[in-house]
């Protein structure tokens, strides 16, 4: 069974993005899956910390505060890596 998502922050940050037309919804979300550190995020890109901080102060990317962790719901990342690489 699919974790929901608990945080109103990552709530919100869904729905807004599926109000873009993006082709997921929040029923497509595992957070036992889908729920990235910048740990991870630099490992799956193979980008810098640097390159990752940049793109978040420019807004590149979206991502939510967890107490002092920075979280990133991956279908939501994914498909702001790919505007990013692919305009």
């Amino acid at each position: 069974m699919k974790k929901i998502l608990q945080s109103e922050v990552a709530q919100h940050l869904a729905q807004s993005h599926l109000a873009n037309n993006f082709p997921f919804n929040l029923s497509d979300i595992d957070l036992s899956k889908d729920l990235l550190t910048d740990k991870d995020v630099l490992k799956l890109f193979g980008i810098s910390e640097r390159t990752l901080s940049n793109h978040k102060k420019k807004g590149l990317i979206s991502y939510f505060k967890m107490g002092s962790k920075t979280m990133y719901l991956k279908p939501i990342l994914m498909m702001d890596i790919l505007k990013i690489y692919n305009d």
